[in-house]
């Protein structure tokens, strides 16, 4: 179809005929990702009708969830890297974002050292500055309670906005953070919570964690084990080992659909659960994560 034929095609999703609805609606489908634009232009039209704006946001969310799970069935996040993975992610709000995009968002995060600079300070005070950047310069912070499930908290231009984030975003953005500046920072997949590690260079033995959603505090591996028994959590090595980038985009994805489901928003949350099924790794259904 041309583009002027879908945009045709789109004024009769109006139609009340449901008939007619079925036949428009096949032929939308199969046009594929060359209807986001002209449908998001419809979309933000002030005359659009709420039936119309009801068939043409599942057609647009189905057409865009198709795409992504296709995206991550040959997404590999050792080869394609972590901020290639949460582009993908954030094509849940915003698909026409690319890694690009983020990459100019991240590089205004540029603290008052440069790369040779953190090299003369420990692991410890590298974390320290990196904390008093995103804490203290840019005020970020972990989201309330009555935020906590807001899925727009998990992508990275609405975090920028209000300068809030669920505990796994803010983690997630911090690691990308570190890593622009060569810090060797890996998640750990801990339950109910998720922290960081800051491991040797060029290693994955651990150093210290942190907690990203308390102002990047540095613990050690007593607190991991108290918090556990705390928790009646049982205790299993790799809750306190470094996780695969892959691992993190999954414990993100699995906060995202939750948070979809709270707020009655079942397609996204429906379309969320579908890519987090073309993981090959998969998180323990009967252990809490959020």
């Amino acid at each position: 179809m041309t583009q002027s034929e879908i945009v045709s095609a789109i004024r009769l999703l109006d139609d009340p005929d449901k008939q007619i609805y079925d036949i428009v609606k096949e032929k939308l489908s199969a046009v594929g990702t060359d209807l986001i634009a002209p449908a998001y232009e419809a979309l933000s039209s002030e005359t659009i009708t709420p039936l119309m704006r009801s068939r043409l946001e599942n057609l647009v969310s189905g057409v865009e969830s198709s795409n992504l799970i296709e995206a991550f069935k040959t997404f590999d996040a050792d080869r394609d890297g972590l901020l290639e993975g949460y582009a993908l992610v954030t094509k849940f709000k915003y698909f026409f974002d690319t890694k690009k995009e983020l990459e100019t968002i991240l590089n205004d995060f540029n603290i008052s050292y440069s790369l040779e600079d953190l090299e003369n300070f420990s692991e410890t005070e590298q974390a320290k500055i990196i904390n008093n950047f995103i804490y203290y310069c840019k005020s970020w912070r972990v989201t309330l309670v009555d935020t906590y499930f807001d899925p727009d908290l998990c992508f990275l231009k609405d975090i920028m906005k209000v300068q809030r984030a669920n505990p796994v975003a803010l983690g997630l953005v911090y690691m990308l953070i570190a890593r622009k500046f060569n810090l060797n920072i890996f998640g750990v997949n801990l339950p109910k919570i998720f922290v960081l590690a800051f491991c040797k260079k060029g290693t994955k033995d651990i150093l210290f964690y942190i907690n990203p959603s308390n102002f990047g505090a540095i613990f050690g591996q007593r607190e991991v084990e108290s918090f556990l028994s705390r928790n009646n959590i049982p205790s299993k090595k790799e809750y306190f080992m470094p996780c695969s980038d892959q691992t993190v985009l999954l414990r993100l994805l699995t906060h995202l659909e939750y948070s979809y489901k709270t707020k009655k928003m079942f397609t996204k949350a429906n379309s969320v659960s579908m890519l987090i099924k073309t993981f090959s790794n998969q998180l323990d259904k009967d252990t809490n994560w959020i």
